[in-house]
């Protein structure tokens, strides 16, 4: 091949490689920004309806804050549907390495998402209550029970989401730690901070700590922290190659010529010489089942001495071919065992008749 063609298939072989690896950047790209989007959103919406939700006035609050109200409970939404397509981009990549595990991380993280859809009724059917409320008069207590009701739906739906997104973002990451698709420092960060999110989710959920309160902030920082350093890995990196972990990639199937298995064969084909059809040769050995071991005889996958099955009219000639000679057998066999008794009989009928001819000479 002259230097012009070896650079011409170096250029394609490059340009499939690079169109083989395009699904998994655009994938890797989705993803990080879905985690960035997933990250600010939730810190967003957790900053403007935190400081107003807190203390014993908060509906009184809500109807002072009305636009900050809405503009969480957007944020609300749009963390909802980022954390639920980040576990549904990743999926074609995870499911290469663990489909069981793709499917419980995308499981997961679409509750998590359902559970902040929750959350964010609850807000909003907050602000509606609050609205209701007038500065400088007391609250109904209908309103404050009600107000109790839905900001403890909203508490308690965020936080089984969390422990949802910590159930889903362990399983992705063990595949990743596993697989080696990022780094094993990231993916066991990744392990690491999920663990110590769901102790304090665990922790909140027993009121062992109050909710968004500091132990938990602390036992949530290194997660946070780690999906931000995700996403730019994933923007800036993307997953690792074939050699790095990857997708194993299936071996290419060589087809062997004709006759690369038996020369025997080849040889006759090659001088013309007619080939002997492979019959079944239990008349020999006395079975059936069997074919010819012989090495001169093609077999079926090109090496000596395996039974290849011959066609159905073969077969039919072999059925034939036993039944006459199983006949055959017997009709010799029957007819030695009457040749065998009529030669034991016979010296013992002869014996008293010459007797009785002696006697009857001397007479």
């Amino acid at each position: 091949m002259s230097a012009s063609g070896v650079r011409r298939d170096a250029r394609l072989r490059a340009s499939a490689r690079r169109k083989a690896a395009r699904p998994d950047t655009v994938t890797a790209r989705v993803a990080g920004a879905l985690l960035i989007a997933a990250t600010v959103a939730s810190l967003l919406s957790t900053a403007l309806l935190n400081p107003v939700f807190s203390g014993s006035d908060y509906l009184l609050k809500i109807s002072a804050h009305q636009d900050r109200i809405l503009a969480g409970g957007f944020f609300q939404i749009v963390a909802a549907f980022a954390s639920a397509g980040i576990a549904v981009s990743l999926y074609p990549v995870v499911r290469r390495h663990g489909e069981a595990l793709a499917l419980g991380s995308v499981g997961f993280r679409l509750l998590e998402g359902g559970l902040y859809l929750v959350a964010a009724i609850g807000t909003f059917l907050l602000l509606q209550v609050g609205q209701d409320t007038t500065a400088g008069s007391p609250v109904p207590p209908y309103l404050q029970t009600s107000g109790a009701l839905l900001q403890t739906l909203r508490d308690q739906a965020g936080l089984a989401g969390v422990l949802a997104f910590y159930l889903g973002a362990s399983m992705y990451y063990y595949v990743f730690y596993r697989s080696r698709l990022i780094p094993r420092w990231l993916s066991g960060w990744g392990l690491a901070g999920t663990a110590l999110g769901a102790l304090a989710g665990l922790l909140v959920l027993f009121r062992v700590t109050g909710y968004m309160s500091a132990p938990q902030v602390v036992l949530n920082l290194p997660i946070g922290v780690n999906e931000m350093v995700l996403a730019i890995w994933l923007l800036v990196r993307g997953f690792g190659s074939p050699a790095t972990g990857s997708a194993p990639v299936a071996p290419a199937v060589t087809r062997l010529p004709v006759g690369a298995l038996n020369p025997a064969a080849a040889s006759r084909d090659r001088q013309g010489a007619p080939r002997r059809p492979a019959v079944p040769d239990h008349a020999d050995r006395g079975g059936e089942g069997h074919t010819s071991n012989r090495p001169d005889l093609p077999t079926a996958s090109g090496a000596r001495g395996h039974p290849v099955p011959g066609p159905r009219s073969s077969r039919r000639q072999g059925h034939r071919h036993d039944l006459m000679t199983i006949a055959a057998q017997t009709g010799q066999g029957a007819f030695a065992a009457l040749v065998s008794i009529r030669r034991i009989w016979r010296p013992r009928t002869r014996q008293p008749l010459d007797a009785n001819l002696s006697n009857r000479s001397r007479h």
